[in-house]
């Protein structure tokens, strides 16, 4: 039983990871459920209509597939819909002398690997043989894999050496670009049907070819409308492929992306001299938020309760859909997809409104916690809106993870949101709760260390008796340091003084009320001991206070005349 509740749930979580699935026929005593006593391909070809045509990352089709079937094996398409290539081996002879970076890796039921990376245009499907030998074979558009926890025809179980979430599918290898190409082959390049769910992520790495290639802005775009036209089912609006154009423009012409950027250009492995490196400039990002929230990346707010993060998350949201300053940093002005998954609906609409927010703002609100197959319908509806600001308000009322301290777990549920990010542009910020304990840095952060990892930003606030604060610890760019935060009458925010001038102006006033109640002047040792909190802000604030004519001090300091202070009222 333990199997089959295994099957159906594994191709949920690969479709909300964005693997395309659908189910395929499974070994029965030594033959196939297709009852075909020749079967060739036991346990290993479609049971749907139009086979590989139907994978999908719909959940509900998916619950059905195997609520009808719950022994049906899990095949995932390979190629664009899927984002990846899959390098698999029949011999493990074959692996030697190639480079396999760390990635996602399956094992067979004859225990051999299935290596998946990220997909590529230019890889093409193929079979390498020796002394006419199929030795490994590599899937991409228009062909499909079978996954763990499948059943092989030997009786053994698919199994994950690297599950998907665990680690990053990594970008492939020079050696596949460089295998012979079979005679008549056609490099694979874009497959005839662009269907609904790899739009966005097709279009934007074909841009981001182009763009290597060396080809303007006005080209790509003339190409991106034409095969959006022809070969996207349905087609994307055009403000959609001109921002997919925009975002890989951003980056210079006749040079192939990162990784992290998501071109999956194949890197050579180079040696760099340290005065080379360091002689390299600071790179240059993309600000959603200037300096604090990189295009693309993703953000946590962390705090307590009513400490005012959906307040703060909903200032940043209106000042984004204007184009306005926020807290003293610019704002890339566009559209922003907030979900409000956990206030009231009329609570949150009482905010908008004393913030003066207007009809025609452009910002789109979701109100539904827990929300079935959330991570799918918001790409889709992200491919749609072409969002710059994603706010998930908090992050475990929109996934569903059943233990927060387990990394594993966290890191495959954050997974696909940390994609959606990549892959569209838009910055994904969410919303969570710090640990009860009093903790620094990524500890505060409730749950696994996995959610400190996953984010390029943590915004951290905080609240005292006297102010609340924010500070930041980033990936990119520099750390703000703690700041106080300003709170209007109409719950506006606005950034303070840094927390330590705070501090001083609070022990200057404490001081002060101290001292304008002694009827004669005091030493500094009856000022430490009468008044609340650190002895060295003590010390600064009262060397300021003289400073500034706000203090008398009298005496000079030395043995039998230590100094003496008073209150300016006192003295006149």
């Amino acid at each position: 039983m333990e199997q089959v509740i295994n099957l159906g749930n594994s191709a949920l979580k690969y479709a909300s990871l964005g693997l395309a699935v659908f189910p395929c026929h499974f070994p029965v005593d030594g033959q196939c459920s297709c009852k075909n006593p020749q079967c060739g391909n036991i346990g290993k070809h479609p049971k749907t209509e139009h086979g590989m045509k139907d994978a999908t990352l719909d959940q509900t089709q998916i619950k059905e597939w195997w609520l009808n079937d719950p022994l049906a094996n899990i095949a995932i398409a390979c190629g664009s819909i899927s984002g990846i290539v899959v390098a698999e081996f029949d011999t493990l002879d074959a692996i030697q002398g190639k480079v396999i970076p760390a990635t996602v890796t399956a094992l067979s039921g004859r225990g051999l690997p299935h290596f998946y990376f990220r997909y590529h245009p230019k890889i093409i499907n193929d079979s390498i043989k020796i002394n006419g030998k199929e030795t490994f074979s590599i899937r991409t558009d228009g062909r499909y894999v079978i996954a763990p926890p499948s059943l092989h025809y030997t009786g053994n179980i698919y199994q994950w050496s690297r599950e998907p979430g665990s680690i990053e599918i990594a970008i492939p290898p020079d050696w596949l670009f460089e295998l012979p190409t079979p005679e008549g082959a056609k490099p694979s390049t874009v497959p005839d049907i662009i269907p609904n769910g790899s739009r966005d992520n097709t279009l934007y790495t074909i841009a981001c070819s182009l763009r290597a290639k060396g080809l303007s802005e006005n080209e790509i775009l003339v190409a991106l409308l034409e095969m959006n036209r022809t070969r996207c089912k349905p087609p994307l609006a055009e403000t959609q492929v001109r921002e997919k154009t925009k975002q890989a423009c951003k980056h210079p012409a006749g040079r192939f992306l990162t990784a992290y950027q998501n071109n999956g250009s194949a890197p050579n492995l180079e040696l760099t001299p340290l005065g080379t490196l360091l002689a390299e400039p600071e790179p240059q990002y993309d600000w959603q938020l200037e300096h604090r929230l990189p295009v693309g990346g993703s953000s946590m707010v962390v705090a307590k309760p009513k400490v005012g993060k959906s307040t703060w998350g909903r200032c940043l949201a209106i000042r984004t859909a204007r184009g306005q300053d926020f807290m003293g940093f610019k704002t890339r002005q566009g559209k922003v997809i907030y979900l409000a998954l956990e206030e009231k609906r009329e609570e949150v609409r009482r905010h908008f409104q004393r913030m003066d927010a207007k009809e025609d703002d452009p910002i789109l609100l979701c109100f539904t916690p827990n929300p079935q197959n959330g991570i799918a319908k918001l790409r889709e509806i992200v491919e749609q809106e072409c969002p710059v600001l994603i706010i998930v308000d908090p992050l475990f009322k929109f996934i569903k993870i059943k233990d927060c301290n387990d990394y594993a777990e966290v890191s495959a549920a954050l997974t696909p949101l940390l994609s959606l990010a990549r892959d569209t542009g838009a910055h994904v910020m969410t919303m969570h709760h710090e640990s009860k304990i009093e903790r620094e840095g990524g500890d505060q952060i409730l749950g696994s260390t996995a959610l400190f990892a996953a984010v390029d930003t943590v915004f951290s606030l905080k609240r005292t008796d006297r102010y609340r604060t924010i500070k930041t610890i980033q990936r990119y760019g520099e750390d703000m340091r703690e700041i106080t935060l300003e709170i209007d009458d109409n719950q506006l925010v606005s950034a303070g003084v840094e927390r330590h001038e705070a501090d001083l102006s609070h022990m200057d006033d404490t001081i002060r009320e101290f001292l304008g109640k002694q009827k004669a002047p005091v030493e500094e040792k009856t000022i430490h001991e009468a008044v609340e909190g650190r002895r060295e802000l003590k010390i600064k604030s009262l060397r300021r206070l003289v400073e500034a004519n706000k203090v008398v001090r009298t005496g000079s300091g030395k043995k039998g005349d230590p100094f003496l202070y008073s209150s300016i009222a006192s003295t006149q």
